[in-house]
């Protein structure tokens, strides 16, 4: 008897972990977690709900405020780089959630495909 394993559709967040090394997709991620904010937390550069969306109340400040910069096409300061490194690293959870919602609005079917990872 032979059992096939079932290939995980969406990406991981051990992948999301390798991509989160590249400035870039760091950037990427600010943008996205200030997106998953209420608009409360968003006007108040703050965390209200405790939702597990956006930033977390320690990253709320620095992390509205670059996500906002970045979104409006300008530089960040020099000395949010580091900051960027630090925070969007730390929310690959959220990140792999945000994709597979992405994946699954692009091609429904894979809600289907993939029933058997999630049991809620």
């Amino acid at each position: 008897m032979t059992t096939t394993k079932k290939q995980y559709p969406f990406v991981t967040k051990a992948q999301l972990a390798v991509r989160l090394q590249d400035f870039a997709f760091c950037c990427e991620a600010m943008t996205i977690l200030f997106d998953r904010q209420t608009a409360f937390e968003q006007d108040t550069s703050s965390t209200l709900s405790k939702n597990r969306r956006g930033f977390m109340s320690s990253h709320a400040v620095h992390g509205t405020r670059i996500a906002r910069a970045l979104r409006a096409g300008e530089p960040i300061a020099e000395e949010d780089v580091p900051r960027v490194l630090a925070i969007a690293p730390r929310y690959t959870k959220q990140l792999a959630d945000h994709f597979r919602q992405l994946a699954t609005e692009a091609d429904p079917a894979l809600a289907d495909q993939a029933a058997c990872f999630f049991t809620r």
